[in-house]
């Protein structure tokens, strides 16, 4: 079975801070948290509940990522709304998934980036690493539809599609909200839109570098996808 998930022809441009209209568009922004930690103030950015969840983390590592993702997803959010980073109070639908106002956002992390989506519209976003020694083998049965599976273990690269897939699975199921359920298996992703919760989902997937994947899962009747990449030396606190 041969089917080519990736969208190979996405460019990602610069993002410095500019005005940007979510009209009709969704905008994915990706940031490198390789980062001096130091150079970013979070008391004058996060919430008292957000400092204190940071200090929960056990491992540097998750507690940086948290730090990171949730200071810029701050500073994000105030550029499409009339509001200071530090006042935005975030607002809670169905499976307590977060939202503000008319804006959808969603984010995703792993190794050294963040992904952050933010439309007008219930969104999505996973990154992945790429790990060649796990051995996914073992969660094919119980997680992926079997046309998935197909593809997987009769695709060019094993490895890249699999991860590539349960991107999107990931993607899917934090679009509407649900995480991961018990009927992973009875969900198929291989088509560019997907129905779920009475809903039309397009479905896109990426590569962010050689070693990361990343999808994005939001209400079908967007026609306009905009790849950001952040410039963070030009970003103050």
């Amino acid at each position: 079975m041969s089917l080519e998930l990736i969208d190979r022809n996405i460019q990602w441009h610069s993002y410095v801070g500019q005005d940007l209209s979510l009209e009709g568009s969704v905008h994915l922004f990706k940031i490198d948290n390789q980062i001096n930690h130091e150079t970013l103030n979070y008391n004058s950015i996060l919430s008292t509940a957000e400092l204190e969840k940071s200090s929960r983390f056990f491992r540097k590592e998750d507690k940086e990522s948290y730090l990171v993702s949730k200071y810029f997803l701050r500073i994000l959010l105030s550029k499409f709304v009339d509001q200071q980073p530090a006042d935005i109070e975030f607002q809670y639908g169905i499976h307590k998934k977060p939202f503000l106002n008319y804006l959808n956002f969603n984010v995703s992390h792993t190794n050294n980036s963040i992904l952050i989506g933010i439309s007008t519209k219930p969104i999505g976003v996973d990154l992945e690493y790429l790990d060649p020694s796990f051995n996914f083998q073992d969660v094919l049965m119980n997680c992926f539809h079997p046309d998935e599976i197909v593809l997987i273990n009769n695709g060019f690269d094993s490895t890249i599609n699999f991860y590539t897939i349960w991107t999107r699975k990931e993607a899917l199921l934090k679009a509407t909200g649900e995480g991961l359920t018990d009927d992973l298996d009875q969900i198929s992703t291989l088509r560019s839109t997907t129905l779920r919760r009475n809903e039309n989902f397009t479905i896109k997937s990426f590569q962010v570098d050689k070693n990361i994947l990343g999808s994005i899962a939001i209400v079908e009747g967007h026609t306009n996808f905009n790849f950001w990449n952040w410039e963070l030396p030009s970003i103050s606190s």
